[in-house]
């Protein structure tokens, strides 16, 4: 991971996808710095009212790949 600043990372892997976003910080600028693949769930604390996660990182765009069931396990959740 690359952290840009206080609210913006470079992430590379699902692993540190799914641990900037359910961790209790000030990030909300997430750029992808490699293709990622999910491999399970990612919940959205309520604390996060403005996420980005932006497929392009110096000019080279990556891709996210979710799961293709409607299995929660599968799913990213956001709770209002």
């Amino acid at each position: 991971m690359t952290i840009l600043n206080d609210e913006t990372v470079a992430i590379s892997t699902f692993a540190e996808l799914k641990s900037i976003i359910e961790t209790n910080n000030a990030v909300n600028l997430i750029y992808l710095d490699a293709n990622i693949k999910m491999t399970s769930s990612i919940t959205i604390p309520q604390t996060k009212t403005n996420l980005i996660i932006d497929g392009t990182y110096n000019d080279i765009g990556h891709t996210f790949k979710d799961h293709t069931t409607l299995n929660a396990s599968d799913t990213i959740i956001a709770f209002n």
